[in-house]
């Protein structure tokens, strides 16, 4: 019997839009998978130069593998199409904080805080900027939202008592601390915090038995 013969047929998993390379950039990236996320991304954009979410996963997979400088690229190309995309001005804050450009970074996890005002990561990244800075008040303030808006998180509890000690506030300086000891007893920082605890109200005694200042004539 005479067989009929094969038809090939064309793939129909291969992806044929932005979108769906996308998507399957997305699957391979949360699979750890970042050299065919990559691809993939790259694909989406050459189909898509708008898709600016594509770019944005460039710059993520980018600076994970410490290539600040095309991350950096990634993320103003999503910052094009869409200036008002938070997670990309933050992206770039992280870039721009490892390089020293400290301004740079106040300036873009500021934006991204005023775009997304509830999420505490752009809250704690612009105040631990302005605390490297020397805007110790603003430091103080954007933990403290930081900690409202996520009280769970140990980092934003070390942070802020760091804040509150550079801004001269050593009572809840201390208070701050222990309540970082509470909540993370077993933490490796735990040594040089208690250390911390120790010399400041050691300041705090010596400041209370400093005779007062004379009264003006």
């Amino acid at each position: 019997m005479r067989r009929s013969p094969t038809i090939r047929r064309p793939a129909t998993d291969a992806p044929r839009t932005a979108a769906e390379c996308y998507q399957l950039g997305a699957e391979a990236y949360k699979k750890r998978k970042s050299k065919d996320a990559l691809a993939l991304f790259a694909r989406a954009l050459e189909l898509d130069p708008a898709f600016f979410r594509a770019a944005h996963f460039q710059g993520m997979i980018q600076y994970e593998k410490d290539q600040i400088e095309a991350a950096t690229e990634s993320f103003k190309k999503a910052l094009k199409v869409n200036p008002q995309y938070a997670k990309s001005h933050n992206g770039i804050g992280n870039c721009y904080r490892d390089q020293g450009l400290l301004m740079e970074a106040f300036q873009a996890f500021k934006a991204a805080a005023r775009i997304e005002p509830k999420e505490a990561l752009y809250h704690h990244n612009l105040g631990l900027t302005a605390m490297d800075i020397g805007f110790h008040e603003m430091a103080v303030l954007e933990l403290e939202s930081a900690q409202t808006l996520d009280p769970k998180l140990e980092d934003i509890l070390y942070d802020l008592g760091a804040a509150y000690y550079l801004s001269g506030d050593f009572e809840r300086a201390i208070t701050q601390y222990q309540r970082f000891l509470e909540r993370a007893p077993g933490s490796s920082r735990g040594a040089e915090i208690r250390a911390k605890i120790k010399a400041l109200r050691r300041r705090l005694e010596k400041k209370a038995q400093a005779p007062a200042a004379p009264l003006p004539p």
